[in-house]
């Protein structure tokens, strides 16, 4: 079932720039509202256990999981994904519907800010494209614990 996620933050990414120039191929013509990185609370959902649970928005909501893609680990590359904002809603909304597998579980702790430990949801919405990414590339080198990592940008 559907969920509904009361939108909190959302990061800003080179790719919502694009679509202020007007739509991208492929994009609904009208009634686009960017945004992909998006963190809120659940406030509707079938489960009420889900109520109040902090998540973020993924952009490759779902993949087939069987294409060459995303066998290799580069769901964003599915040839049948859906995403943030092109099959939902875009972040930049108030609210976000979406189904329960387009959405990450965050930690409560998260929201609770650096003092106990979390990140807080600001870091959270700024890490979800460049810090998918970069971890990508982090996976992609085969680092691994105690490796010796220069990140730059």
């Amino acid at each position: 079932g559907e969920l509904v996620v009361q939108i909190a933050w959302t990061g800003l990414c080179r790719s919502d720039a694009c679509f202020s120039t007007g739509p991208e191929p492929g994009f609904p013509a009208t009634h686009h509202t960017a945004g992909h990185e998006g963190i809120g609370h659940v406030v509707q959902a079938p489960d009420p256990s889900l109520l109040g649970r902090p998540v973020a928005t993924r952009y490759p909501a779902s993949t087939c999981a069987t294409c060459a893609y995303c066998l290799r680990g580069i769901p964003e590359s599915c040839p049948a994904q859906t995403n943030f904002p092109k099959h939902h809603s875009g972040a930049f909304e108030q609210f976000v519907t979406a189904p329960w597998h387009a959405l990450l579980p965050l930690p409560q702790w998260g929201f609770d800010g650096a003092a106990e430990g979390g990140v807080g949801p600001v870091a959270y919405a700024a890490a979800l494209c460049s810090g998918s990414t970069a971890l990508k590339a982090l996976r992609r080198a085969g680092v691994r614990s105690g490796d010796l990592v220069i990140v730059v940008g």
